[in-house]
C-alpha cells in the first residue's frame, strides 16, 4: 500500500477504526462518531453514505485563540474529503477569549450551546446558507 500524508492524524485509540489504505473498508471504518484530530479542531463522523462522508466539528485545539474558522470540508488520513455539516453542542463553550468566528458554507446545523460562554465574540460570518434556523438563537448570542 502506499503511504499518504495528510492534514488528519487519528488518535491512537481511534488508529484501528479510521482505515488507510484499502477502499473497501473505508466505508465501514469510518463509522459515524469515529472521533479524529487535525492540529485545529476535533471531529466526529457523522454521516457515511457512500462516496459522501460528513463530520461535526467537536472542539477546537485551542481553546485560547481569539478567532476560528470553521472549515468546509475536512481531508482525512486516506485522502477522503469530508463535508463539515455541523456544529457539536458546547463546541466552543471553553473558549472564553473568542472574538471572531467563520463558519463554513457546508454548515447546517449548529449545535445547542454552542457558543456558550464566549461573552467576547462581536464577529460571526456565517457562509452557509444551508442553516435551516436562525443560529443565534441556538449559539445563545447576546448582541
Amino acid at each position: 500500500s502506499e503511504n499518504k500524508v495528510s492534514t488528519v492524524q487519528p488518535q491512537p485509540s481511534d488508529a484501528e477504526s479510521i482505515g488507510t489504505s484499502n477502499d473497501n473498508k473505508k466505508e465501514e471504518a469510518l463509522e459515524v462518531g469515529t472521533t479524529f484530530e487535525t492540529k485545529d479542531a476535533e471531529y466526529s463522523v457523522a454521516k457515511n453514505e457512500g462516496n459522501q462522508i460528513e463530520v461535526s466539528y467537536q472542539a477546537p485545539e485551542n481553546t485560547k485563540a481569539t478567532s476560528y474558522v470553521i472549515p468546509d470540508t475536512v481531508t482525512l488520513s486516506d485522502g477522503t474529503v469530508a463535508q463539515v455539516t455541523e456544529v457539536a453542542p458546547n463546541a466552543f463553550k471553553k473558549c472564553k477569549k473568542l472574538k471572531k468566528i467563520v463558519i463554513g458554507k457546508n454548515i447546517e446545523k449548529v449545535g445547542k450551546n454552542a457558543f456558550n460562554g464566549c461573552k467576547n465574540l462581536k464577529n460571526i460570518t456565517i457562509k452557509s446558507t444551508k442553516l435551516t434556523k436562525n443560529p443565534s438563537e441556538r449559539m445563545h448570542l447576546r448582541a
